[in-house]
């Protein structure tokens, strides 16, 4: 009925193709289904009202394929709770509007077609007894297919100075939305005395316009790169090499950056991967493995290395998926993400996240290590 699916390349998710599967032959169970309490409890012939409910549910899909995106958009907006923390009350929002529109519409379907099909009971009652029936199987469906490890794992901190273990300092690089300034952030362990955070802009006329990449399995970036010389540029990299304009020479050539399989500083993404995944991490066996993966749901994927457990940031939901990229692993435990053109802080520890900034393109810089 309202479960809409993100079609993507390749093999898909469990989740996607459960979705093809409601939109396509689960519509004609549900109709099914719902022609059958019709005949059973309230008396009405089900050679005539199979094809009334099978109308009903795509006339149902397609309103709601319309409306909805819209709907959790505004509240989303208007929700006083961070995008992270909203995650569970707009599903559960998204539900409840997706159950009270397939009502509406097919109670006023039987209302105007319950002679034909010889409906003896109130349209209301009748659509919200066939209507609980099919949801109670669509949730279970979604329940069962979907991935929601983001909104269930994650406990959000709303900014990152609140994050209660002590983090490791390092310079952020990232791009600001308006794409035309790049921003340095020194991060390290939040002291209210010192009154500012230390925060430097830099634009230059000669810069091209900076954009995060439209395709899904593009790493776009910053990042520092390194000249057979030993000179060390600010890059943004993008697809094709040739267009990755240089932004800065003369980086501390101390400096400790992510360590990659590529001499040029950013991890060429491994198959059906999303984006970069980059890591500062220099212990032989660090405490976890940060996977990036094409899939909504499977795109922030964490393996504890030393107890083996495995989990899950990623969100993969009926309404709404979130989009992570450009992974890059810290020391002790930290991670910086992207979604929605924000970026964020991460301890995958305590399983915390905080708000960093708004802006896309992120790198990373330990200052001053020659580890």
């Amino acid at each position: 009925m309202e479960l809409v699916p993100v079609l993507l390349a390749n093999a898909g998710t469990p989740f996607i193709w459960s979705s093809v599967f409601v939109l396509t032959i689960g519509n004609v169970i549900i109709a099914w289904v719902e022609s059958t309490i019709l005949d059973r409890k309230f008396g009405c012939r089900p050679e005539a009202s199979f094809g009334i409910m099978l109308g009903a549910n795509f006339l149902t899909a397609g309103i709601g394929f319309v409306c909805l995106p819209w709907l959790t958009g505004l509240w989303q907006r208007l929700s006083l709770i961070d995008p992270i923390r909203a995650a569970l009350p707009t599903l559960v929002v998204a539900w409840i509007y997706t159950f009270l529109l397939s009502a509406i519409i097919e109670a006023g379907v039987l209302s105007i077609l319950s002679r034909r099909i010889g409906l003896k009971v109130h349209p209301w009652r009748a659509s919200v007894w066939i209507n609980l029936a099919s949801y109670i199987c669509l949730i279970m469906i979604a329940g069962a297919t979907g991935r929601y490890g983001g909104a269930l794992n994650l406990r959000s901190r709303t900014i990152w100075m609140k994050m209660t273990r002590p983090m490791p300092t390092f310079d952020l690089w990232y791009v600001r939305p308006d794409g035309t300034t790049v921003t340095r952030f020194k991060m390290e362990p939040f002291d209210p005395s010192k009154g500012k955070l230390e925060i430097d802009d830099y634009r230059d006329p000669k810069w091209p316009r900076l954009k995060p990449s439209e395709k899904l399995n593009s790493p776009q970036a910053l990042a520092v790169v390194t000249s057979p010389t030993g000179m060390r540029y600010l890059k943004f990299l993008s697809t094709t090499p040739s267009d990755s304009p240089v932004l800065m020479k003369g980086f501390d050539p101390k400096a400790t950056l992510e360590r990659t399989r590529e001499v040029n500083g950013l991890q060429a993404p491994g198959l059906y991967a999303m984006g970069p995944s980059r890591s500062l991490e220099h212990s032989k066996l660090p405490s976890f493995k940060v996977s990036s993966f094409l899939w909504p749901g499977y795109d922030f994927e964490i393996t504890d290395q030393q107890t083996g457990e495995s989990f899950s940031f990623g969100l993969e939901s009926p309404f709404f998926q979130w989009r992570w990229g450009n992974l890059i692993q810290l020391p002790d435990g930290w991670c910086i993400a992207e979604k929605d053109g924000r970026i964020y802080l991460v301890d995958l520890k305590l399983k915390q996240i905080g708000y960093l900034a708004e802006g896309f393109g992120a790198t990373a810089v330990i200052p001053g290590n020659q580890k």
